[in-house]
Parts: structure tokens; sequence; C-alpha cells
């Protein structure tokens, strides 16, 4: 098969793109898994592969559908669950350059038969643009949460980080610092932390209230 060309999609199949980045957000009909029984990669993990590895060969051969580059370096296997009727639900998460992309994900859904016949996402292009060398070091990440909340970093209960490429937010991606820090049980938050500028590009409230929903502020944005 040509690399540089995606197979031609079935007809009467549903796809919806994001607005914004031309990204998939829903592909989904009968077929589509047809047109690739002449791509060597995904012919081989169909005859052997798992239900991650068919994930990842149908995304590679619609690589310029998702406009993913290489999602065999990009997609990683995060969870694989068989319902009761025999249909496997694969979840993808991605990466570039072996950091986390997030939020991102792509749930793959295949029938009995090993066939895709489902794909939804929220996920960004390959950010091939981004700058991979923070500015900032994980320490003055801390910093800048220490100053937000006003209290130092040695009176936390406990706090954890990753770098990231941050794409929650409408402008390109961003590498930042993902952080939750708890200063007591009843008052903690997330964070993501421009890992250039040193900005608070997210914060929300991580609290659960006590029948073990979310209190009203948790999971919302709170930008100064």
């Amino acid at each position: 098969m040509n690399q540089d060309n995606d197979p031609k999609l079935p007809a009467g199949v549903e796809l919806i793109r994001d607005s914004s980045d031309g990204t998939v957000r829903v592909l989904k009909g009968d077929g589509l898994s047809t047109p690739l029984m002449t791509d060597e990669d995904y012919s081989r993990a169909v005859a052997g592969g798992t239900p991650g590895e068919i994930s990842i060969a149908f995304i590679n051969a619609y690589r310029r559908l998702f406009r993913i580059d290489d999602p065999t370096r990009e997609m990683i296997v995060s969870a694989i669950k068989t319902d009761n009727l025999g249909m496997t639900h694969v979840k993808l998460k991605q990466q570039y350059k072996g950091i986390e992309v997030w939020p991102a994900d792509i749930n793959v859904h295949l029938n009995k038969s090993g066939d895709v016949y489902l794909v939804q996402g929220r996920y960004t292009q390959t950010p091939s643009a981004i700058n991979q060398k923070a500015s900032l070091v994980e320490s003055e990440a801390l910093d800048v949460i220490s100053r937000d909340i006003k209290v130092e970093k040695d009176k936390w209960r406990k706090w954890r980080t990753q770098l990231i490429v941050y794409c929650g937010l409408p402008k390109s991606p961003q590498l930042g610092y993902r952080i939750y820090v708890e200063i007591r049980v009843d008052n903690a938050w997330n964070y993501i932390v421009d890992a250039q500028t040193g900005s608070i590009m997210e914060k929300t409230s991580a609290i659960q209230n006590k029948g073990g929903g979310c209190n009203p502020s948790a999971g919302k944005i709170i930008m100064k």
C-alpha cells in the first residue's frame, strides 16, 4: 500500500472531526477494516496480534485521516475490555517522543470478528512543533504552586508531578507539568503549569464529597 495515502473509506461511513484542529472525534460504520486487507502491518496484526495491536495498526493505516504522523510510536494501549456481547473495547493513550499527551484518548471498538466498527476520541494532531526541553525544572514548577496556594511545600501532605504535552486549551499544545498537591485531606488541587513560562494553565479542585462525588468546584478550571 502507498504509505503516503490513506485507503479510501467505505461508503456510508460517519466521520465527525473536531472543529478546531480537524482530528477525528467519531469514525463509525461497517466495513472500516475492509480496505486495509492489503496493508501488510494491519493484516499481520489481524492474523496474530492482540486487540491493542489491531487497534494501533488500524489507526496507523488511516494515519493521515487521524492526523497522527506515527501511531505505532505515538499511541499506547492503556486498557482492553471485552463485554458480555463479545465486543472488545480498546483505550489508547497518546504520547510524543516518550512524553504523555494529556488529556488525550482514542477508544477503538471491535466486533466479535475483530473488525473495527467505531472509533471515538479526543486527542491532538502530532505536536511536532512543540519544544520538548523545559525551561523550568520540577522544583520551580512546585514553587509556582506554593506561591499560588500560599502554603510552603514542606507543609504539604503529598504531591506528584509529571511532565506532559498539554492539549487542554484551544491554543496549540504546550509542554507542561501536571501536578497534584494535597495540603490536607480536605484541600487538594490539580495543576497544569507551563514548563516554559511558569504560568498556570489549569487549576482544578481534587476534593470529593462524603458521598463519593465531587464538590461543585472539582474538575472545573479555575484560572487567575
